[in-house]
């Protein structure tokens, strides 16, 4: 009986695919619609593309320039801030760090962020430091965390 009221929901309400995603609900869960899944979760895992010491925080349904998407946030210790750098500007083509201002950030002269293609569905990796006074490279060890944002919109423009 849950299903069928979880499968009417989805199916009528404007923003049932967001409630579906946050609870971890799918269509296919509902025994209704297309098997696409529309849960949250390591989406770095999933596509087999989580390096080695990079923390999964958590994920969340939202919108993003005016498009739905599922946004993962992570956090890397500052000793291997390199190391996923690196990772994702080969994976994914991200930019380099640069500090600005008062952070580090993967601003690049063609863009901001990083992109991964896994089948049908595309992913944004950014990644950045929050807020800090080491403007160094030499000095990323001290910095305690760096972010890491993926995004994987679930709709086009």
């Amino acid at each position: 009986m849950i299903r069928i009221i979880i499968a009417t929901l989805i199916t009528l309400l404007p923003s049932g695919i967001g409630w579906a995603a946050s609870s971890g609900i799918t269509t296919a869960d509902a025994g209704i619609g297309p098997t696409r899944p529309t849960a949250c979760g390591d989406l770095l895992l999933g596509i087999e593309h989580k390096p080695p010491h990079l923390d999964y925080l958590g994920c969340r349904a939202d919108t993003v320039h005016g498009l739905r998407a599922l946004v993962a946030d992570y956090r890397v210790e500052g000793r291997y801030a390199e190391a996923i750098e690196r990772y994702f500007a080969t994976a994914a083509n991200m930019p380099t760090l640069r500090f600005y201002c008062c952070g580090w950030d993967s601003i690049g002269a063609s863009g901001r962020d990083g992109w991964l293609q896994k089948g049908a569905a595309s992913y944004v990796i950014s990644m950045g430091s929050g807020e800090t006074l080491f403007n160094r490279r030499e000095d990323w060890p001290r910095i305690l965390w760096f972010n890491v944002t993926v995004t994987r919109y679930l709709e086009e423009p």
